[in-house]
């Protein structure tokens, strides 16, 4: 019996000292700069920094060919597309995206759900830069014209 109490003082000596300690993530993925993306369609908004910083975050290292076959490796860090219209409970049939010059495509819901259809925010560990950024939709299962540099607006349908 003694020992029962003992091992049960110990349990709530380590849960007082350990467990109300709040644990910090040093390497969580944070988006400290301002961004901003439009949505259209099936839901009206804008989502920012905050927004993003509230949904889960996944690293890739992504490869593309490009037209004379150079290949282009991006070790990027963002949110997957599937996640963002998960946040914004939409279930769309597709989701077109536009970048700042007017550039857009359609991604069909085999595109959307790609678990490397990522919205990025970094690469290489560093903010990305402003000739590609602040957010670049990587298709890494797709072909470069599905990738989208600078994107300003998402219309989902």
């Amino acid at each position: 019996m003694r020992n029962v109490i003992r091992g049960l003082c110990i349990s709530l000596l380590m849960t007082v000292l350990f467990g109300c300690v709040p644990s910090v993530d040093e390497d969580a993925i944070v988006i400290d700069f301002e961004v901003s993306l439009s949505v259209s369609g099936l839901v009206d908004t804008t989502l920012t920094e905050a927004d993003f910083n509230k949904m889960p975050f996944v690293e890739e290292t992504i490869t593309r060919i490009g037209r004379d076959g150079t290949e282009f490796v991006y070790q990027v860090k963002g949110i997957l597309l599937k996640d963002v219209l998960t946040y914004l409970d939409v279930d769309p049939e597709v989701v077109s995206l536009e970048a700042e010059d007017g550039y857009s495509q359609t991604y069909d819901q085999a595109m959307y759900d790609d678990p490397l259809t990522i919205l990025a925010f970094f690469n290489e560990g560093e903010p990305l830069s402003e000739e590609d950024g602040p957010m670049w939709m990587f298709a890494g299962n797709f072909t470069g014209n599905f990738w989208i540099r600078q994107l300003v607006k998402i219309i989902i349908t």
